[in-house]
């Protein structure tokens, strides 16, 4: 870099030498200095290019290497974050990764201004750009506002340019990379930067599969949030499973709805935090008395399934149901009873997932209007 600057000196100190020994003479005589001068620009470029490929060459080796030694994700992946803002003189790097299903399975992580880490969930307007970005092709893409031609969801928080690269995996959408240029930011976004965050986005979605931040995501993907059973997702899956293995040895399978009666009247007199606590102690109870093979679920609210893979349990176990939450639960200082009415479903051939539900939650309305606090069993005379 010494030396190049000396060069630069001499040949522009020598130009402007001889215009002014010429000046008098030859008008062209400026022309000497500003071809020297261009010159030397040209090659200022070249080499400051040349130079920012190499960063962006050693970094990326760097973050390969470091993502195999992170252990969690949180703040050490904020850092590395905060490093791509730095290299790419963005005014913030923002990474959204999610699961793939249901709302809680997700994750924000923006690096800002003077290094700061922020993170928590995706809000509204990351929804919206994922929806965006749901739709690019694969790779990197470069996005300008003044173009015209890209959606407005991928100029994050007002962006005047952005990199937005999808986190694509096997299964599907995980997220988002996007670095953003704010109006006004003496540096522009090039295609070495886009290149740059296109490989750093294979990385971080090989490291969000592959670590803690990744089964992280695929537990609350497939689970309830307040009361950790399995959710209606995940359900799902164990019934087709369920119904698979009904076809082909006859098992006896059956799906039990329970749902708790007169619910309502707990969250309208003590509030939506003890309300929540009775469904946590309704799941603890569940799983204390149904066979240990079973899938205890939580479809919302206060609906709740149970799949036996030995139907013949059903009545047995659709009682012990009753009687465990019919007992008291102190809450509060409060001594609270809570009922519930369930129904079953027999798997038949032609059944799936969906209509298997669908079965029992007719019989646990059957049972309801019959007083509540019983179950009742699904037959044909139940028309939907």
């Amino acid at each position: 870099a010494f030396a190049f600057g000396s060069a630069g000196v001499f040949v522009n100190g020598s130009a402007g030498l001889l215009v002014a020994l010429s000046a008098p003479i030859h008008s062209w005589a400026p022309l000497l200095i500003l071809g020297p001068a261009v010159t030397v620009m040209a090659i200022y470029r070249g080499y400051t290019s040349e130079r920012r490929e190499h960063q962006r060459s050693d970094f990326l080796y760097e973050t390969a290497s470091s993502l195999q030694r992170l252990a969690e994700a949180g703040d050490s992946l904020g850092h590395l974050l905060v490093r791509v803002r730095s290299l790419l003189g963005a005014d913030a790097v923002v990474l959204l990764v999610v699961g793939g299903v249901g709302a809680d399975d997700e994750l924000l992580i923006t690096a800002g201004a003077d290094g700061l880490i922020n993170s928590g969930r995706i809000p509204s307007d990351g929804h919206r750009v994922l929806l965006a970005v749901d739709s690019l092709p694969p790779g990197a893409l470069l996005v300008d506002r003044k173009s015209g031609r890209s959606s407005p969801a991928l100029l994050w928080h007002g962006a005047e340019q952005a990199i937005v690269v999808p986190l694509e995996a096997e299964r599907g959408l995980r997220g988002a990379l996007i670095a953003t240029m704010l109006r006004g930011s003496v540096r522009r976004l090039d295609a070495g930067d886009t290149r740059l965050m296109g490989a750093l986005a294979s990385h971080i979605v090989s490291y969000v599969e592959t670590s803690k931040l990744g089964r992280q995501l695929e537990h609350q993907a497939y689970h309830d949030g307040l009361t950790k059973l399995a959710n209606r997702v995940l359900l799902g899956r164990r019934v087709t499973e369920a119904l698979s293995a009904h076809e082909r040895h006859d098992a006896a399978v059956a799906l039990l709805f329970v749902d708790l009666d007169d619910f309502k009247l707990v969250n309208d007199a003590f509030g939506h935090a003890v309300g929540d606590r009775l469904l946590q102690v309704v799941a603890d109870r569940l799983l204390a008395v149904v066979p240990d093979t079973s899938v205890v679920a939580r479809l919302g609210g206060d609906e709740f399934a149970v799949l036996l893979g030995d139907g013949r349990q059903a009545d047995r176990v659709a009682t012990s149901i009753l009687d465990a939450l019919s007992a008291p639960v102190a809450l509060n200082n409060t001594s609270l009873v809570v009922h519930a009415s369930v129904g079953i479903a027999f798997a038949v051939d032609g059944d799936d997932s969906e209509s298997l539900l669908r079965h029992a939650d007719l019989a646990m309305y059957r049972a309801k209007e019959q007083g509540k606090r019983r179950f009742d069993i699904y037959d044909e005379t139940l028309q939907e």
